[in-house]
């Protein structure tokens, strides 16, 4: 079966500006034809690119179906936005029961999915994608519908039901929109691996996943993504990152996680992906995107983002400076502890003066600097 979405309110279109800023360059309009070879695969990316190519692949693909049911009696349907039809040899009926309100292709998939289950719990099916996403939310559609679903990869097919434990695939969408996909960005340096090492089987993770509250996946976040079993709040964690992170990694604030400000639109973001994920069968109950961490700029959905600084004023005027100087770095135990209280100093500093004019009397000893 064919999906085609349409970009309108699409959370993924920050995803797709990204792919086409990597591959730069021009994309050239491409015309596919049965007497023509399809573009290779290292190919597609670029091809891509250009969303005409794209729609001429997808009629192409369609013209082909028909071609197909001349010599059999197999049933196609093609869905295309918020409509979908079966495709006949007389042409094209329009099948409402199978037509979906949302414009993401893995939802209107599963949505399609959970309507032959209401009318057959028999017959095996097959979904044959390699988006991660389909592979993930089939995990977890198959242990909540009847049915056998199977996925291709490649040659083999695997049942869905075995792809991870039963308890573990209650919240393995949750986990997957947590550590990042499509339209949620990842934590820095925090591949799903290594989560997943601490998460399965874990009670309390899965208990954090299951109530999913903003405050839940805080300490999801604190304690299982970056591995801190000692903070309470996002910034005790990163006040201690920050104490244990080398000098050469000092100069990039990617390392020590999120502030709390930018944790909670992402956290309202991934709420978003995971009812969203989670109610395919109700696709209609998810909401807009722009009232859940979304907005519109220059006409593309677009995450709203924290304009709160990464780092406490003191700390990131002080960091500036010292990336613009020669740094020489310290090995007296003592100088080290002592830089250590300081910066603690730093991250519980919430206030400036009145004149907005901060003098640092820096004496942190890992940057070697006179103001």
């Amino acid at each position: 079966m064919a999906q085609i979405c349409s970009d309108i309110i699409n959370t993924k279109d920050g995803e797709h500006d990204k792919r086409k800023n990597f591959i730069g360059g021009e994309a050239p309009n491409v015309f596919i034809s049965a007497s023509k070879n399809l573009p290779l695969k290292n190919e597609l990316q670029k091809f891509f690119k250009n969303k005409a190519n794209k729609t001429r692949l997808q009629q192409f693909i369609k013209s082909q179906f028909k071609e197909q049911l001349i010599n059999t009696e197999k049933r196609f349907f093609y869905s295309t936005r918020s409509e979908c039809c079966e495709i006949t040899k007389g042409g094209e009926t329009r099948t409402p029961d199978f037509e979906c309100t949302r414009v993401e292709a893995d939802v209107i998939m599963f949505f399609i999915y959970s309507q032959i289950r209401k009318s057959s719990s028999d017959t095996t099916v097959v979904i044959d994608a390699e988006d991660t996403d389909v592979i993930v939310a089939s995990s977890y559609v198959s242990n909540i519908l009847p049915g056998t679903l199977g996925i291709k990869r490649k040659k083999a097919i695997f049942d869905a039901k075995c792809l991870t434990t039963p308890e573990m695939s209650k919240v393995i969408i949750r986990f997957h929109v947590m550590t990042g996909c499509d339209s949620i960005s990842s934590f820095f340096g925090k591949g799903k691996k290594a989560v997943w090492k601490r998460v399965d089987g874990c009670i309390e993770a899965i208990n954090h996943l299951q109530k999913a509250t903003p405050d839940s996946l805080e300490k999801f976040v604190i304690k299982f993504i970056y591995n801190d079993k000692k903070s309470n709040t996002l910034k005790e964690m990163r006040k201690n990152i920050w104490r244990k992170t080398k000098l050469k990694n000092k100069k990039t604030l990617a390392r020590i996680g999120p502030e709390k400000s930018s944790n909670d639109l992402r956290t309202t973001r991934v709420l978003y992906q995971i009812k969203n994920l989670e109610s395919f069968a109700n696709p209609s109950e998810t909401g807009t995107p722009l009232d859940n961490g979304y907005t519109i700029i220059n006409g593309v959905c677009r995450p709203k983002t924290s304009h709160e600084p990464a780092l406490p004023t003191k700390l990131r005027m002080s960091v500036e400076e010292g990336n613009k100087k020669e740094s020489k770095v310290v090995e007296e135990k003592e100088e080290q502890e002592s830089s250590d209280e300081e910066e603690d100093d730093y991250f519980d500093e919430e206030n400036e003066s009145e004149s907005g004019m901060t003098i640092l009397m820096l004496k942190i000893k890992i940057y070697k600097f006179n103001l």
